[in-house]
């Protein structure tokens, strides 16, 4: 009897490999510094402190994995379970927009245009959006016509 020898698959060095998601502490920290989205919006009182928070509709995300960091829009959040934060999650991004009445790519794409890394954000879209790997985020002009 002969034994065929299964060779091994070749798999990219690690470290090499391009990341899938954009990261930025200080687009977070910007997102963070603004006031909640929802603030006085149907009586809603914000607690707790400010926080980046991701929409996962149409985005870079998938299971497991919080989508590019440009994806953010400030939410207050107690880390108890209260806020704005938790009920974005509890309701969904739909019902949450409905309730509130935002539209959350609104101000994602006002926090990008607003960003000390607005350039890096641009330039990480484009390189993305050539190699079909995303879709390009709607950007209003808010130039004056």
């Amino acid at each position: 009897m002969s034994y065929v020898h299964a060779t091994k698959r070749k798999r990219e060095p690690m470290g090499l490999r391009e990341p899938a998601w954009w990261r930025s502490r200080r687009h977070l920290r910007h997102v963070a510094s603004h006031d909640c989205a929802i603030k006085g919006i149907n009586g809603h009182q914000c607690v707790g402190r400010v926080v980046a928070a991701h929409d996962r509709e149409e985005t870079d995300g998938c299971a497991g994995e919080k989508p590019s960091d440009f994806h953010t829009f400030p939410l207050c959040d107690d880390l108890h379970g209260q806020g704005a934060h938790p009920e974005q999650h509890r309701l969904g991004e739909g019902g949450f927009q409905k309730l509130y009445g935002i539209v959350i790519k609104d101000w994602t794409a006002q926090m990008i245009r607003t960003s000390p890394c607005r350039r890096e954000i641009e330039e990480w879209q484009r390189s993305h959006t050539q190699r079909g790997r995303m879709t390009p985020l709607p950007h209003k002009d808010d130039s004056p016509e």
